[in-house]
């Protein structure tokens, strides 16, 4: 009976041994798999409910293992099927685990990466993720167009009333979120802030920060006040400009004989045959 039992505990653990070694290389294989490591922009679900704000330069890959150069391919999609570039992907000078596709300047909408990676184990993966890229948003957006009026009334009317701090007539500017004249002569900036619709003042008597002077409304209701209890503007003979058959769109506003015309920054197609030589 010894025999058997030495044959039977023999055979157990040979059993045994065998149950080891392919328990080990279950997880070695796991360990070692050649897999994806991370993506740069990022892709999935998430990242296609969340768009980049900026379209990506290139599509960036980094993978558990040194890849071959030989056997890699790598595109990039736009929804309507075409490839973006035909751009040849390469590894990564610095990291031999990454590659790198440089991309056109991207439109918005949805795109699809497809990657086909070897590594230098002669391990492989064959995969694609998707990201999408967001509406590009308007950095200056369109200025209203009664605030434009309303600001070319203030400013005309403060260089006829307090000619002293602004000299000469200046152009108005447009700089995000101001509408604003700088007189060079005494270094003095006036304008309106489009967000709170205020009227500010810098440089001169009020120093080099932004003094809130009044409210936009309240003071077109003196400039109107003024006006109508003959200010210095009774003193102004120049006739105002006939604009009833000037093309629609265009803003006018005078001061004294200069007339400024803007179109909000439209284009505005003038009639035919408006102007015939003399």
């Amino acid at each position: 009976m010894k025999p058997n039992k030495f044959i039977l505990n023999r055979h157990n653990q040979t059993a045994w041994t065998i149950s080891w070694i392919t328990l080990l290389m279950l997880i070695t294989g796991s360990v070692y798999a050649f897999t994806l490591v991370k993506s740069d922009p990022t892709g999935g679900s998430r990242a296609e409910r969340k768009p980049l704000p900026v379209p990506p330069a290139q599509i960036q890959l980094w993978f558990s293992e040194d890849v071959n150069q030989a056997n890699i391919s790598l595109s990039v999609y736009a929804e309507n099927g075409d490839q973006v570039t035909t751009a040849i992907p390469q590894v990564t000078e610095n990291d031999p685990t990454s590659i790198i596709l440089p991309l056109p300047p991207l439109a918005a909408g949805r795109y699809t990466v497809e990657y086909y990676v070897a590594s230098r184990s002669g391990q492989s993966i064959n995969s694609e993720y998707g990201f999408r890229v967001a509406e590009e948003e308007n950095s200056s957006p369109e200025i209203n167009t009664q605030t434009l009026i309303d600001t070319e009334a203030l400013l005309n009317w403060a260089e006829n009333t307090y000619a002293k701090h602004f000299p000469d007539h200046q152009i108005t500017q447009s700089i995000e979120p101001w509408l604003f004249r700088h007189y060079p002569q005494t270094n003095i900036y006036a304008g309106v802030n489009t967000n709170d619709n205020n009227v500010y003042a810098l440089g001169g008597p009020w120093g080099d920060n932004p003094v809130l002077i009044d409210t936009l409304p309240n003071l077109l209701v003196l400039i109107a006040n003024s006006n109508n209890n003959g200010g210095n503007n009774s003193n102004n003979s120049t006739p105002t400009c006939d604009t009833t058959n000037a093309p629609s769109g265009l803003l006018y506003t005078q001061n004294n004989n200069i007339v400024n015309v803007t179109t909000n920054g439209q284009c505005i197609p003038f009639p035919k045959n408006t102007i015939s030589a003399q």
